[in-house]
């Protein structure tokens, strides 16, 4: 029996995100991703507060690929 995966993955913008999700389904690395809309991340590095935009991916997967 294969399980399967979540996967959450964040992106730079938009055009990364749409080509990864379609490459990762071409290449059957995925069987579907869901693109979702840019949305802003906060978060800490080297000490500072940084402030990003991010396109998230929700892509599902099987346990032996992820």
């Amino acid at each position: 029996m294969v399980g399967y995966r979540i996967l959450y993955l964040t992106v730079p913008n938009a055009e990364t995100g749409r080509t990864l999700a379609r490459r990762m389904v071409e290449e059957r690395l995925a069987a579907c991703a869901h693109l979702l809309p840019a949305g802003e991340s906060f978060y800490r590095w080297e000490g500072k507060l940084m402030e990003e935009t991010e396109q998230v991916i929700i892509a599902k997967t099987r346990a032996d690929v992820a």
